[in-house]
């Protein structure tokens, strides 16, 4: 997908990167911007916090973020797929630095609270379709 978007955009002066967003190494301040796509509902919060607060690094002032992801319909759904996501690891003897691909999605409130931790700033939602939202935060 990100090469059919190279090709699509030749005449953008844009990178792409594929790469583990916990271990790239992203330059302080080089983007006008940074989007997500449906990946970061498998994390938890603090696999959260930490991504967000490299994004807002990364990211110039005035620059923004958006994120389209899976979000839970309320606390109760947050918790019980957090449980089984526990459950699952502990089942089947995971240990917590391997990668599950479980969805956890968390509460629109708890994303864009962890959103505003990194410092993000005017966070609201472009677009919402049931449990998927895209969400656009300013740095």
């Amino acid at each position: 997908m990100l090469e059919k978007l190279r090709v699509k955009y030749a005449d953008k002066d844009i990178d792409l990167i594929m790469a583990d967003y916990f271990e790239y190494p992203l330059e302080a301040e080089k983007y006008d911007a940074a989007l997500s796509f449906e990946t970061l509902h498998h994390f938890k919060y603090s696999k959260k916090q930490k991504i967000y607060d490299k994004l807002f690094q990364t990211i110039k002032c005035g620059g923004y973020y958006i994120e389209c992801d899976y979000v839970a319909c309320c606390l109760d759904e947050e918790i019980l797929c957090l449980e089984q996501y526990e459950f699952k690891r502990k089942e089947n003897h995971i240990p917590d630095d391997v990668f599950v691909h479980i969805d956890i999605p968390l509460t629109l409130e708890h994303q864009i609270q962890l959103m505003k931790n990194a410092g993000f700033r005017n966070v609201h939602i472009l677009y919402e379709n049931k449990s998927t939202m895209i969400i656009k935060a300013e740095k």
